[in-house]
């Protein structure tokens, strides 16, 4: 838990430049995982470990962070998104998306 904490960026650091050109504006990593903690009872585990060895089952706990990028664009797209005002009432709209290992071919085949 204590190397989870050392790479958090720090609450008092934002807006933080990140080393790969991406800037965060806010974050609180520190509450974020104490409520994890919180939900997941850990510090009961070694209780709730003991008593599923007894049943002979092992049993393991694991803590993961992350930050999800979402909503970006290539800087050359982000110019384009938008909404644009076309003649005879007609409106041009472009929106951005990027492949997240799902399948988004799906989702993004809307009729015209």
């Amino acid at each position: 838990m204590a190397l989870r904490r050392r790479n958090f960026v720090p609450n008092d650091a934002y807006p933080y430049a990140t080393p790969v050109s991406l800037t965060y504006d806010s974050g609180d990593y520190f509450k974020t995982l104490d409520m994890a903690v919180k939900a997941a009872n850990y510090g009961s585990f070694e209780q709730r470990r003991q008593e599923a060895a007894r049943c002979g089952k092992l049993r393991g706990i694991g803590i993961c962070t992350y930050i999800e990028a979402c909503a970006m664009a290539s800087s050359v797209m982000a110019g384009q998104l938008g909404a644009r005002a076309k003649r005879h009432r007609r409106v041009s709209q472009c929106n951005g998306s990027r492949r997240q290992g799902l399948p988004c071919n799906c989702v993004r085949k809307f009729p015209r």
